[in-house]
């Protein structure tokens, strides 16, 4: 007669516990694969935010220009800034350039295009329009440069613009516009996870014109 054989029960405890860390560890590379790819998909989200904004706010700035001779109209402070430009406007597919007075301020982390277009630019107490750049900014940092005269760091960097100390920069406009951008960053719960800081120079035409005279 055969006798019968199978698993003892010290068998059957070692090949659970196995399978157990077998589970735990496939559960685990699975969860990070995820949590990577939320943060990967967060921080292309943020990229392609700081990029719109950024894009527009360049667009505005190299055709800003001086809207007279005693007074440029250009007016910014470290979170903030207002100036004219001769924006294109895209009507029926062609373009046109247009006078805009345009504002870039922030008001609870919500970053905002405020703009008077045509000849309402022209009206102190227009009614403006107004964009929402993004939902998503922490903090705006605006500097503003002009002309050292020190070849070798030919620009100096002031928090506003003008300086009331100098007339002549109410006349005109910055050489350049730095601004710096931090992006909230959220976790995949939408909570706030952390922030991201883009920054990008811009030179203004007009300004850099008056730099090289």
């Amino acid at each position: 007669m055969k006798q019968k054989t199978g698993f003892t029960l010290v068998e059957l405890l070692i090949a659970s516990a196995i399978s157990a860390v077998i589970i735990i560890s496939i559960y685990s590379a699975f969860q990070s694969g995820i949590l990577s790819y939320g943060r990967l998909d967060s921080a292309t989200t943020l990229f392609q935010t700081a990029r719109s904004i950024l894009n527009r706010a360049e667009l505005d700035l190299v055709n800003a220009f001086a809207y007279k001779q005693e007074d440029a109209g250009f007016s910014g402070t470290s979170a903030s800034l207002e100036f004219f430009s001769a924006v294109p406007a895209f009507i029926e597919g062609s373009s046109a350039p247009g006078v805009w007075r345009i504002k870039y301020a922030l008001s609870r982390n919500t970053l905002q295009r405020i703009f008077c277009r045509g000849i309402d630019s022209l009206i102190a107490d227009a009614e403006p329009s107004e964009t929402e750049m993004s939902q998503e900014v922490k903090q705006i940092s605006l500097r503003y440069a002009f002309p050292s005269g020190n070849p070798q760091e030919p620009l100096e960097w002031q928090d506003s613009w003008p300086n009331q100390d100098d007339a002549a920069q109410k006349k005109s406009l910055p050489a350049a516009v730095e601004i710096s951008l931090s992006l909230i960053e959220k976790d995949r719960r939408q909570r706030e996870a952390g922030s991201i800081i883009f920054t990008r120079v811009i030179p203004l035409a007009e300004g850099q014109a008056i730099a090289n005279e």
